[in-house]
């Protein structure tokens, strides 16, 4: 689990933070997916996953 804190003042499109795993496997079993959970709903934030790395913007 991860955890980020985020000035009041940041602006939409400001990096929250980067995350990343791996995986030994290889093909459509090394496939990973990052998703937020808990805390804040709707569009607040965005992840996006490429590889073996995520990033986490803020929307709005």
């Amino acid at each position: 689990m991860w955890s980020f804190s985020l000035s009041e003042l940041a602006i939409p499109g400001a990096e929250v933070g980067r995350i990343s795993a791996s995986d030994t496997d290889v093909g459509e079993n090394a496939r990973l997916e990052y998703t937020i959970l808990e805390g804040e709903t709707g569009d607040t934030f965005n992840i996006t996953g490429v590889n073996q790395e995520a990033v986490i913007v803020l929307n709005k």
